[in-house]
């Protein structure tokens, strides 16, 4: 029963990479009205494709109020994503899926 609102086209909150060598891996963000594993809260949800990562060793994901940033420098991964709005980051869920090879962060909105 989770209820995403997907984001067409391409997400407005991407933030250009640090340099060239880096490749953006493809993602899905969307917002969450109301998410169970939160307690009902609003939240949004990004998930980003890691092909080429079999693990998650060697990579560092920083989840700030404002920004997410997610680099593997071994496959030459970054990601750097604006929060539409400030995100509680003491909350925040970030989950690696070996299988599918999936980052998946969930991030609270920051009650007002």
């Amino acid at each position: 029963g989770q209820r995403g609102r997907a984001v067409q086209g391409a997400p407005s909150g991407l933030q250009p990479g640090t340099s060239e060598e880096y490749t953006v891996p493809q993602f899905t963000f969307e917002e969450l009205e109301c998410c169970e594993q939160l307690g009902g809260d609003r939240a949004y949800r990004l998930r980003a494709d890691l092909k080429r990562c079999l693990t998650t060793k060697g990579t560092g994901i920083k989840v700030a109020p404002d920004m997410l940033t997610f680099r593997a420098k071994e496959v030459g991964y970054e990601l750097m994503y604006r929060w539409p709005q400030p995100i509680d980051e003491t909350r925040a869920t970030t989950k690696f899926s070996k299988k599918d090879r999936e980052l998946t962060v969930v991030a609270p909105l920051l009650r007002q």
